[in-house]
């Protein structure tokens, strides 16, 4: 597990972790996706795959459709001002997950001392819990496969599910402060810097002078996961929107996973608490603190 921590008062970190409880990575990729698993346990994650191939016959779940929405609140607002050693840290990662090797940006943009970053054309893909229940009432977790013993003693591993991810295919770097005039770009060498990849750059000289990086393809740079409770043999007994204490639970009263997506804490619960449409906006978070994580098995 990588880890690079940011600022609690971040406006972008602050719409994803408190509004969407969602994770951020450090480099954008495509695998990341709804259905995914990540392994944890205490401090330590990991990307551990797909769903469809940790459970009995996974066919049903890789032809899941899943709904996207549009993210107004996120596209187009800037982070906080960070300063270079950090930023150029940030950008760097980014273009790395759009195919850029070895980037060094700050070797391209000289004489500035802050600057911010923002992305365009957010878009979230995501699968509710009600419908991810309702897809795996007939699956249960392959007890047989080597990658699977990880969630059980004596190891038991978290076993925690991809349910939404947020993409985009550009961002932006903002210039905010600069020792000389709007800063020194070397925009001839950044150009050249992407001539392999499919990425171009746009460019604004207003107010600050920012620079757009745009792809033709869209990758994940954020998500949200539930928790599976798994039992011995397999069986996926409930998910959890969060990491809350549940209470006397008899796992053996449920028989519609279908109905195990949404769950009142802190009391008894029955039949009558679970509801098929209702969405619990609370997700497990991975990481204590905000910030972008990167994977231990990468």
């Amino acid at each position: 597990m990588g880890f690079f921590g940011l600022c609690r008062q971040d406006e972008i970190l602050d719409i994803l972790r408190n509004t969407y409880k969602a994770e951020v990575l450090k480099i954008p990729e495509e695998r990341v996706k709804p259905f995914c698993v990540i392994a944890r346990k205490n401090n330590n994650f990991n990307f551990w795959g797909e769903l469809s191939h940790l459970v009995n016959n996974g066919t049903q779940i890789r032809a899941t459709n899943f709904e996207s929405s549009l993210m107004a609140e996120l596209s187009g607002k800037q982070s906080s001002k960070l300063k270079t050693s950090i930023g150029f840290q940030i950008i760097d990662s980014f273009l790395q997950g759009f195919g850029v090797p070895s980037p060094d940006i700050k070797s391209k943009i000289n004489n500035v001392s802050l600057l911010s970053f923002s992305f365009k054309d957010v878009k979230r893909m995501y699968i509710t819990p009600a419908k991810m229940g309702q897809i795996l009432i007939k699956h249960e977790i392959n007890v047989r496969n080597s990658a699977s013993m990880i969630f059980f003693p004596p190891h038991s591993y978290e076993f925690l599910v991809i349910d939404s991810i947020i993409i985009c295919n550009n961002f932006s770097i903002h210039i905010k402060k600069s020792t000389d005039y709007k800063g020194k770009i070397d925009f001839g060498a950044i150009k050249e810097m992407l001539k392999c990849t499919d990425m171009h750059i746009e460019i604004n000289k207003a107010s600050d002078i920012s620079i757009t990086f745009k792809s033709n393809k869209y990758l994940t740079f954020s998500f949200t996961v539930v928790k599976f409770i798994l039992e011995t043999n397999g069986k996926i007994s409930i998910i959890l929107p969060d990491n809350k204490t549940i209470k006397k639970i008899d796992f053996s009263t449920y028989r519609s996973y279908s109905k195990l997506s949404t769950l009142n804490y802190g009391r008894d619960i029955s039949l009558a608490d679970l509801e098929d449409d209702f969405i619990c906006p609370q997700n497990v978070l991975i990481t204590d603190e905000p910030g972008f994580i990167s994977w231990d098995n990468n």
